[in-house]
Formats: C-alpha cells, sequence, structure tokens
C-alpha cells in the first residue's frame, strides 16, 4: 500500500533561512519569492512570517497576487510574468500591483 508523502513546514525555519540570506548583504533591498504557493509551502501562510522582513513578494502571476492581497498582505508585489491580457491591467491597478 502506497503512503502518502507530507511535508512539514516551519515558518520560523523559513523566516530564520531568509534573514540569513538577507545578511550577505543587509544594506540591499529584497524581495521573497512566493510564486507557485510558496513551492507549495502556502504563500499566504510564508507572506504573513516574512512580511517584516522583506521589501515585497514576487509572484508568477496575477492570481497569486490577488491572493495575498485578499489575505491583507499591504507590501509591494511584483509580477515575475506580467501581465498578458489589457482586462489584467484595471486589476493590477486597483492593486497597486
Amino acid at each position: 500500500m502506497a503512503r502518502a508523502a507530507t511535508a512539514t513546514i516551519n515558518l520560523d525555519a523559513i523566516r530564520h533561512n531568509y534573514l540569513l540570506a538577507k545578511s550577505v548583504a543587509p544594506e540591499q533591498g529584497a524581495l521573497a519569492i512566493i510564486k507557485a504557493n510558496a513551492y507549495g509551502h502556502g504563500a499566504v501562510e510564508v507572506a504573513n512570517a516574512l512580511s517584516k522582513d522583506v521589501d515585497g513578494f514576487g509572484v508568477a502571476c496575477i492570481e497569486e497576487a490577488v491572493e495575498l492581497r485578499e489575505a491583507g498582505i499591504r507590501l509591494p508585489i511584483l509580477l515575475l510574468e506580467g501581465f498578458f491580457t489589457p482586462d489584467e491591467l484595471p486589476i493590477i491597478s486597483d492593486l497597486d500591483l
């Protein structure tokens, strides 16, 4: 019988690792890239864990940015893939992306 794979996410460890990487160049700004649901770790959860330490977030697409804004994330969000259709432009403007 197959067993389901599980992953235990330690948000304190994610924050520690971010701060360790950031310590290499503390005077530089940095974005946390949390596309693809933070690589399966939970984008909103990771964003909340890092929001006091990062300058903003990078996501792959507009849907990921909308999810963060709807969760109350107000830091800058960079759309790594940009936009694909003109009807996305009002959303980008409204959400300050």
